[in-house]
């Protein structure tokens, strides 16, 4: 049994290690999120309708907001999320919610930034089951997609393309 005033020392020494430890942990490299970031107006604008859009999936029935669900904490809230032809993933959606700020994407951190992470969901066979070349295709008949086409996607180059179905495929 230890006296009170060993009791004394032993609990300051405790807190001594705990204090060390969370100023060692304070040292990760994470910051809080900022204020406001620049941003492409236009392409957030074509963001939010393709987000909306089941056009990216290949039976036009998945859209990303499908499991995504902005009113609702930015995921679906199940076990496992429901792709094209009502299949049953192996994975719930994670929080699209600040995703911008994540070091890495997916629950496995597979993919660096979004750019990288956005070909994963229409490339995934039970999610949304398509291919980016095709998932273009057929949105380039909508007038949105059309406009932001003409501005932008003429400068994306193939390698871009291969890139994002390369980082897509390793999943499979």
């Amino acid at each position: 049994m230890l006296s009170r005033k060993e009791g004394e020392k032993l609990s300051r020494l405790i807190l001594s290690v705990l204090a060390i430890s969370f100023s060692l942990e304070a040292t990760e490299p994470i910051s809080p999120l900022p204020q406001s970031i620049e941003y492409d107006h236009a392409k957030a604008a074509l963001g939010k309708k393709l987000f909306h859009d089941p056009i990216l999936s290949s039976d036009g029935t998945i859209a990303c907001v499908s499991c995504h669900l902005l009113e609702s904490g930015g995921d679906d809230g199940m076990k496992f999320s429901i792709g094209i032809k009502g299949r049953e993933g192996n994975v719930n959606s994670p929080t699209v919610l600040n995703s911008y700020f994540n070091f890495r994407q997916f629950w496995d951190g597979r993919a660096k930034d979004l750019e990288e992470q956005a070909a994963g969901p229409i490339e995934n066979p039970v999610e949304m089951g398509h291919s980016i070349e095709k998932a273009v295709e057929s949105s380039k008949h909508t007038t949105p997609i059309l406009r932001y086409l003409r501005n932008f996607i003429l400068t994306v180059s193939p390698l871009s393309i291969y890139s994002m179905r390369s980082q897509s495929s390793k999943r499979h």
